[in-house]
Order: structure tokens, then sequence, then C-alpha cells
């Protein structure tokens, strides 16, 4: 796979059943060549934890390791979790604000759209789990 299509991030292995493997990663804002992001860093770092599941039995809990996702996966996962979110709410907005309905009443229903979108993505979480594919590296650095 050409690094150029990828998305990588570091991550530590914590766990391993089975065929699955948690991996941590240490994720940090967006800004990290800015003069202040030491500071920023601080404050806007998170442990995350995904779930890779890989049958090759090469790793083990400690190890430092890259993962990586295709692109065009990253745009789709961005586009479910972000865009399209956005964009139901700001039509729905437009929709009822356009019958006449109050607009803090269109907001809420808008915004109200959102559980509903979010419960539909909770449902079919195994199925969009199967699309996103993840592959592991070995690493030397974390």
């Amino acid at each position: 796979m050409n690094t150029y299509d990828c998305i990588e991030q570091d991550g530590i292995i914590e766990e391993i059943t089975d065929n699955k493997i948690r991996v941590r990663m240490k994720s940090f804002s967006a800004c990290e060549n800015c003069q202040t992001s030491s500071i920023c860093n601080l404050v806007d770092s998170q442990n995350n934890s995904l779930e890779v599941i890989d049958k090759s039995e090469n790793y083990s809990i400690g190890d430092k390791v890259n993962i990586r996702i295709t692109r065009s996966l990253g745009y789709k996962a961005l586009f479910l979790g972000y865009i399209l979110p956005f964009i139901l709410v700001v039509l729905f907005l437009v929709l009822f604000s356009s019958f006449g309905i109050k607009e803090i009443l269109s907001g809420l229903i808008s915004l109200s759209v959102l559980v509903f979108y979010y419960l539909i993505l909770y449902y079919f979480r195994e199925s969009i789990r199967k699309t996103f594919i993840f592959t592991l590296e070995k690493s030397g650095a974390v």
C-alpha cells in the first residue's frame, strides 16, 4: 500500500483477544506545527483506542505499531461522522423554517434529527465496521 494513499497513526498494543487487537493511540489537535502546540497538546490531547482485526499473530502487548487506513475510507468516515450530519441539520432547519415554524422550534427539531441519524449509524455499526479496514505495521517509535 502506498503511504501517500494512507492515513497513519502511531499506537501501542494494549490488548489481544482472538483475532482482535486493541491499539491505544494518542491524538493531538491538528496544529502540531504551531509555535504554541506544546500548550495546546497539554490541553487537547486524549488517548483513543481502536480495535483492529489481524490474524497474523505477529504482535504482542506493548508493541509499537503504525495503524493505517486508506485515505478514501478516511474521507468516508469524515463524511459519515461530520459532513452528512451537518448537511442534515441545515437541510431540516431550512425546510422547517420555510414552512413558517418558529426559529427556536425549527432549530430544536433540526438538532433532534441528529439523534435519529446517530441511532441509525449505531444500528448499522457492524456493517459499517466491516467497511473500515485498518492494517497494522510494527513501528520503531511512538
